[in-house]
């Protein structure tokens, strides 16, 4: 990852496009395989094999775009088209304040691979009363079912100070297919 500019390469009218060549491992066959980018600045337009798989337009936040339906066995590509000035740079007047282009992908970028009945978005929030001395912690998240036949899932949560176990909650049920 890096600015564009600052790897020595001038991005034509604020576009730059990346590619990387990869192969998937055989043992992820049958599962997810999502694109994780920690951070890219300007509208990120990811292909797969050519096919648009996603589209993020944020600046400097964090995406997953789910590349599976695009893999092929073998070698597959993937291409970054990144476009710096936007409506969406408009409004967050970086590259105008830093005085020079911030195009680039600025953090880690990786793959990573989760089964067809895996946790969607979870939602962690932490809240503290100094007065009390006491806190609450909500736990929240979505059960997703990316497989054609309903599923039963178990779901584990536990809470630890450091190796004491202060809580620990066990969910189960069923998700329908595809939900």
């Amino acid at each position: 990852p890096g600015h564009v500019a600052f790897d020595g390469l001038v991005p034509e009218q604020g576009v730059a496009t990346l590619r990387r060549a990869l192969s998937i491992p055989a043992a992820w066959s049958g599962e997810m395989v999502f694109a994780r980018f920690d951070g890219v600045y300007g509208r990120a337009e990811l292909f797969v094999n050519g096919a648009l798989a996603g589209v993020h337009a944020a600046g400097a936040t964090s995406f997953d775009i789910d590349i599976t339906r695009y893999l092929s066995s073998g070698e597959n590509v993937l291409t970054m088209v990144i476009t710096e000035y936007t409506p969406h740079s408009v409004l967050d007047y970086m590259s105008w304040y830093a005085h020079t282009s911030l195009l680039g992908i600025w953090r880690e970028a990786f793959l990573f691979r989760v089964s067809q009945v895996h946790l969607g978005p979870t939602d962690l929030t932490a809240d503290w009363n100094v007065q009390t001395q006491a806190g609450t912690l909500s736990f929240a998240t979505d059960i997703v079912n990316a497989d054609g036949r309903a599923a039963f899932y178990a779901l584990e949560a536990m809470v630890f100070d450091g190796e004491q176990l202060l809580h620990k909650t066990t969910l189960s049920g069923s998700v329908g297919a595809n939900g």
